[in-house]
């Protein structure tokens, strides 16, 4: 049973059937069951209804269909919404920029006159003169687009990424004045509590190291997988050593998280 749902989603992913052919299937497969001897009506209901799920999700998902109507053509916007992981800063180099990079729960969207009230995630990149927080809800104004797909063969695809998590739309704006925080503590009080520890647990491991930030960074990127810019340094030493999987995020990094 689970190779024939495993062969009904592969099916879809790479051939997008009719609905309807996959519907009638499914059914069929279903009626004969009871009337012939073997497994094999049940694999394929079973596989016809993984198909089915995973082109509603995949293919025929609200959310895909909403973002293909922003990106028709160029469109601004502006979205109220919450954010749902903890920002990160954007860095030229290793100097701090004000800018930001976070998802984002939108619950409304203002283009043009006309308001509309639908939940989405999605990418915002915008600046901000106070340090954004997981939970924060913001209104932010700017351009939307696509993610940026891949453009070089073997390189991360962060678009088919994204894409799999839900998310098909990015909001990007540089100017301070476009975005503006509304609310605080919005989002889940369970990940705000895993989040402040994870910070406590990193002050913690800095005590001590203010004057050593390599070998802060090092220690946090052992213990939790941070990554941060003072470590690089030592990339060289633990990839000529065979080391460099102690920085990979494993079982420790997500216990200690």
């Amino acid at each position: 049973m689970a190779l024939a749902a495993i062969a009904g989603i592969l099916f879809t992913e790479y051939i997008t059937p009719p609905p309807s052919a996959l519907l009638a299937v499914t059914i069929a497969a279903l009626l004969l069951a009871p009337w012939r001897r073997g497994l094999l009506p049940l694999w394929l209901a079973t596989a016809g209804t993984f198909a089915l799920a995973h082109l509603w999700q995949w293919h025929d998902a609200p959310d895909r269909h909403w973002a293909a109507a922003l990106n028709a053509e160029p469109r601004n916007g502006t979205v109220t919404g919450v954010l749902i992981d903890e920002p990160q800063e954007i860095l030229r180099g290793t100097k701090p920029t004000g800018q930001w990079r976070a998802l984002l729960r939108a619950e409304s969207w203002q283009l043009g006159e006309r308001t509309v009230e639908i939940t989405q995630p999605l990418i915002v990149r915008w600046a901000a003169n106070d340090v954004p927080r997981y939970g924060d809800r913001w209104t932010i104004e700017g351009a939307f687009s696509a993610p940026a797909a891949a453009r070089n063969p073997g390189e991360f695809d962060a678009a088919a990424w994204y894409a799999r998590q839900g998310i098909f739309l990015e909001l990007r704006t540089r100017d301070r004045a476009a975005a503006r925080p509304t609310g605080q503590n919005a989002g889940s009080p369970i990940q705000s509590a895993a989040l402040a520890s994870r910070a406590w647990i990193m002050r913690t491991l800095g005590l001590g190291l203010s004057n050593d930030p390599d070998v802060r960074a090092v220690i946090a990127g052992i213990t939790l997988g941070a990554r941060e810019d003072e470590a690089e340094i030592f990339l060289p030493a633990f990839r000529q050593t065979g080391t460099l999987h102690l920085f990979a995020v494993s079982g420790l990094h997500v216990g200690m998280f």
